[in-house]
């Protein structure tokens, strides 16, 4: 995988990396580290939410794989809304089902298919405006 860098931020921006593949949080993570970005990893759903509860609120992005264990990627990404309207939200997925895409959606999500195209991905967090 080769890593392109998004544009790099004026000050650090705090993303939680969920997902049970450890290669992809990684390569992932290498990616968003050289954005500028302090990483946070997270290897299930549950996981992810205690990790999110226990920050309140200090994550600027999220990026979830949508399987997972203990719990789907969709009701994750529903459960981090219900907790933050604002926050970014990026899915990843193996395969782009119509009604994944409508749920990912409906949370004002972005979902990308594996193998994930990170600089479609980094342009797209770009047009986020983290500052």
């Amino acid at each position: 995988m080769t890593y392109i860098a998004t544009k790099r931020l004026p000050q650090t921006r705090r993303v939680l990396l969920a997902g049970d593949d450890h290669t992809l949080r990684l390569q992932l993570g290498k990616v968003m580290g050289s954005a500028g970005f302090d990483v946070t990893y997270a290897e299930s759903g549950n996981s992810t939410l205690k990790l999110f509860d226990y920050a309140r609120g200090r994550f600027d992005l999220l990026i979830a794989d949508t399987c997972m264990p203990e719990t789907s990627g969709s009701a994750l990404v529903h459960a981090i809304r219900q907790r933050d309207q604002d926050i970014p939200i990026i899915a990843i997925t193996d395969l782009v089902r119509p009604e994944l895409l409508s749920e990912i959606a409906s949370c004002n999500g972005r979902l990308f298919e594996k193998p994930v195209n990170v600089k479609s991905m980094c342009t797209h967090i770009d047009t986020l405006q983290l500052i």
